[in-house]
């Protein structure tokens, strides 16, 4: 599987990642999440990756949105919401089943850059219009039930913030412009 990284090929025969649906409350109540592209199949999903030693599930999900989308915020619960299956490729001849944890970000800014910001495409999104998007059923499923479960989750919302600005990032604040996301510069 992976000879070179005997932590990761334990990762991997685990079948376990950790992942986060990155949303925002806009002006007017309604939801945004992010989707973004995976690196290998360019298809729409959320940011999400494996176990990470000394991390709890909900942080390194978290670091996972930082990493791949430059999000940081606060995880709304220490609980997953649900799950999804789906089958990770590693090589062109090679894939395996992974299930993957999902935890609610509740976004509060994205990094002017970020590790993956070359090697992904992100996209702003209602979540009925991210149900489509997405190829897992599960997830999609997820998606569609966000809003009602943001709405039984809505105590939660901002009282635990993670904070990511460790990763040697430049934060900016993130404004919600007729719900749509935009990162405010310096200029």
């Amino acid at each position: 599987m992976n000879d070179k990284n005997p932590m990761l090929a334990r990762k991997m025969r685990r079948g376990i990642q950790f992942g986060v649906i990155p949303f925002v409350m806009t002006p007017d109540g309604s939801i945004r999440i992010v989707l973004l592209t995976s690196r290998g199949t360019r298809r729409w999903v959320i940011p999400k990756g494996w176990p990470k030693r000394r991390l709890k599930p909900y942080e390194a999900a978290a670091e996972e949105a930082f990493e791949e989308a430059g999000l940081s915020g606060a995880i709304v619960g220490k609980h997953p919401i649900g799950a999804y299956a789906y089958s990770k490729e590693i090589s062109p001849s090679l894939s395996i089943p992974c299930a993957v944890k999902v935890f609610l970000l509740q976004v509060e800014v994205q990094a002017e850059t970020w590790l993956e910001q070359h090697e992904r495409s992100i996209q702003w999104c209602d979540p009925r219009t991210a149900a489509t998007l997405v190829a897992e059923p599960e997830l999609s499923s997820l998606l569609r039930t966000l809003p009602a479960l943001v709405q039984r989750r809505r105590k939660s919302l901002s009282k635990r913030q993670l904070s990511l600005s460790g990763l040697g990032q430049s934060l900016r604040e993130v404004p919600i412009l007729s719900g749509e996301m935009q990162v405010v510069s310096d200029e």
